[in-house]
């Protein structure tokens, strides 16, 4: 999860910015007003201390938010089953970048000899 929260975090401030959120939601599911609400709506309940940022902790709350979503789906109305999709994509892209980390780890310990 901390891969995928680096991804977001483009700047590498150590939080994750509303724009850098919804440039990484908009990716995953359009830039359509549905889609960005939505992005807003998640970004707004998820920044508890009303920062404007998003650390680390509301990240992982975020990610667990959404993974509650999905198993949950049947009983949520369509605007979240549009987020436990999200939470699935979240899911794929931050197992993505564990497996990219551990082959690029094995090439670096093993591809030079």
């Amino acid at each position: 999860m901390i891969e995928l929260f680096d991804v977001i975090d483009t700047d590498g401030g150590g939080e994750v910015e509303y724009d850098e959120f919804a440039h990484a939601w908009s990716m995953m599911a359009g830039r359509n007003a549905m889609s960005m609400k939505a992005a807003k709506e998640l970004f707004n309940g998820i920044d508890v201390d009303k920062s404007g940022t998003m650390d680390f902790e509301e990240f992982a709350r975020l990610m667990n938010e959404l993974e509650e979503n999905d198993a949950n789906s049947s009983l949520m109305a369509s605007a979240t089953d549009a987020r436990s999709t999200m939470g699935a994509m979240f899911r794929l892209a931050s197992e993505a970048l564990r497996t990219r980390k551990v082959i690029v780890d094995f090439e670096n310990r093993w591809g030079g000899e």
